[in-house]
């Protein structure tokens, strides 16, 4: 097998002699903003989860009743536990065992806010416009889903 030949000044794009594409910067600044991202949602469920266990922010559910409502539908659990449906849950942002939804609500985010601070200012920048109207797509389908409006399957 002949060894590739790396072109001159391009010795720091490879790996083990192989040839590495230029990765555009915005697509290193969206991976970085998933990743700084992705982390600090991790860190915040496990914290709210651990104040939940622990009860040191009251519940509307307290930990040690869980156990008890576990056979029950998601419509049940809403009925009998008298729980706030769609968006309305951020009312009870108080209890702990709404907290870690927020985590959740971020972590789902993170994705609009990549793109509407980077993608699609970086497209646009360059008048890309299949990409720029791709990621208006992306977002308005995103928004459309989280607000509820655009609801798929037996919810």
């Amino acid at each position: 097998m002949e060894e590739m030949k790396v072109p001159a000044g391009k010795e720091e794009n490879t790996k083990s002699g192989a040839l590495c594409a230029e990765i555009p910067k915005v697509q290193l600044q969206y991976a970085r903003l998933l990743h700084f991202g992705s982390t600090l949602g991790i860190i915040f469920l496990g914290t709210s989860f651990l104040l939940y266990i622990t009860g040191m922010i009251p519940a509307h559910v307290p930990a040690e009743l869980m156990h008890g409502y576990c056979s029950l539908s998601s419509a049940e659990l809403v009925q009998v536990l008298e729980m706030p449906t769609g968006w309305t849950w951020f009312s009870q942002i108080g209890k702990a065992d709404y907290l870690s939804l927020l985590g959740i609500a971020f972590l789902s985010g993170l994705t609009i806010i990549g793109y509407l601070t980077l993608l699609l200012p970086s497209f646009l920048r360059e008048r890309d416009v299949p990409y720029s109207l791709i990621s208006l797509a992306e977002i308005l389908l995103l928004l459309l889903a989280a607000s509820g409006i655009l609801a798929v399957g037996a919810h």
